[in-house]
């Protein structure tokens, strides 16, 4: 008889090191703020090292299960052309200005000396009678690996299958989509110069047009154990020409994105502090008619985080800064505060058909964009956690797409067991 065992977890707020949602690549309003992968990712080593999970052995290796029941809110106001968006009266009544949402995630992991392999089923759903929704199901991750390679210092590994992107790349503004692929992974410790890693491969972003991208980073992390720590990500979207000029627009990105970062424990403070931040710029743009006959890829950010949420009684603060140009990341693969766009309207074409271009009045996506973001995390419990964020926006570029102002606040309790 298989016995069942629960896994008590608790949240960790974003470490800059960490392995790091649009849901789907496709154009779609700003959603409510959830937990990201990192937040919980990070606490794989400490729940290890305190002996909490309790799995199932089986063929030699051993089978753990764990979950996350979330219950969230989010108020969003925003405003196009002087013109209301969301809620009844507003130009797109169907997106509500109020959304509640429920949601609960399976993970399965399985894992011998050598191979591993995970999978994370996530039940995402709109909350009401009327309003709500009961068959919101994706496979939000699911992938194998073999460590091929073992060293004194080093290590390599080969993994196949689903993830977000930002589960393994690190950026605040981008890698939101999926990547369906391979992985190499190269670890390695220098004493002397700090933790080295190197993670890459190729994976999917349309078979049935042969359409596959690029992607890899190389880090150092606790540079001569000083606390510095640097990354550099390089990913290639632009793989393919199409016959279609404006699908050609919307995969035009071969972003490269350098991180500085700096952590540390002041003793007059007692908590983790960390200060990073990133530069970006999309070598693939081209001056068009759309962006005033300019280039417009570049973004950046800064964020400053205090505290680590591990324990009851803990709590964390983010803030953080994001400037992001209307060429700079595409709007399939952005994870930053975005403009909300409701509307669903996109920066080259109007929708992800690629058949009705916009214009350089209309043009949105969820770039062109500057502002700022605080998020607040606070344990209940071990395993009840509070998350609370504010997030504003404005036009980055007042040549380029409607004038609009975004604001949200979310809210959102989640029980990992």
């Amino acid at each position: 008889m298989i016995t069942q065992y629960m896994r008590r977890f608790c949240l960790l707020t974003v470490l800059p090191w960490s392995l790091h949602s649009l849901d789907s690549p496709m154009i779609a309003p700003k959603p409510t703020n959830s937990f990201t992968q990192e937040e919980v990712n990070a606490l794989k080593e400490w729940v290890q090292a305190k002996k909490q999970v309790v799995g199932i052995k089986s063929l030699g290796g051993e089978l753990t299960f764990s979950g996350e029941v979330h219950a969230g809110m989010s108020y969003t106001n925003e405003v196009v052309n002087n013109i209301r968006q969301r809620g009844h009266g507003g130009a797109v009544p169907a997106v509500g200005s109020r959304e509640f949402l429920v949601e609960m995630d399976l993970l399965m992991n399985y894992r011998t000396d050598i191979t591993w392999a995970t999978a994370k089923v996530k039940f995402k759903n709109r909350a009401g009678s009327a309003s709500g929704t009961a068959d919101k199901v994706s496979l939000d991750r699911a992938f194998l690996g073999v460590r091929f390679l073992e060293g004194e210092t080093y290590t390599m590994a080969l993994e196949a299958g689903r993830r977000k992107l930002n589960y393994t790349f690190d950026s605040i503004i981008q890698f939101s989509a999926f990547m369906d692929g391979l992985l190499y992974k190269y670890d390695q410790s220098i004493e002397t110069v700090g933790d080295l890693y190197f993670y890459g491969g190729p994976f999917v972003v349309d078979f049935t047009e042969d359409h596959y991208a690029y992607v890899f980073e190389l880090g150092v992390l606790n540079i001569g154990n000083t606390g510095l720590y640097t990354k550099y990500s390089f990913i290639d979207w632009d793989t393919k020409s199409y016959s279609n000029h404006l699908k050609d627009d919307a995969f035009r990105f071969i972003n490269s994105q350098l991180t500085l970062g700096y952590k540390i424990v002041p003793k007059w403070l007692g908590k983790v502090l960390t200060v990073y931040g990133a530069g970006l710029v999309n070598s693939a743009a081209k001056p068009l008619a759309i962006t005033d006959y300019k280039k417009a890829n570049y973004a950046w950010y800064i964020v400053w985080a205090m505290g680590e949420a591990r324990k009851q009684g803990d709590w964390s603060l983010q803030v953080d800064y994001q400037y992001v140009m209307p060429q700079a990341v595409p709007t399939y693969d952005c994870a930053g505060i975005g403009r909300g766009n409701a509307a669903g309207v996109g920066f080259y074409s109007v929708d992800n058909k690629y058949t009705t271009p916009t214009t350089r009045a209309t043009a949105a996506g969820n770039t062109n964009y500057k502002g700022f973001e605080v998020i607040f995390l606070y344990l209940f419990t071990n395993n009840l956690t509070l998350r609370q964020s504010y997030q504003m926006s404005i036009r980055q570029d007042k040549q380029v797409g409607p004038i609009f102002r975004f604001k949200q606040y979310g809210m959102e309790l989640v029980y990992l067991f």
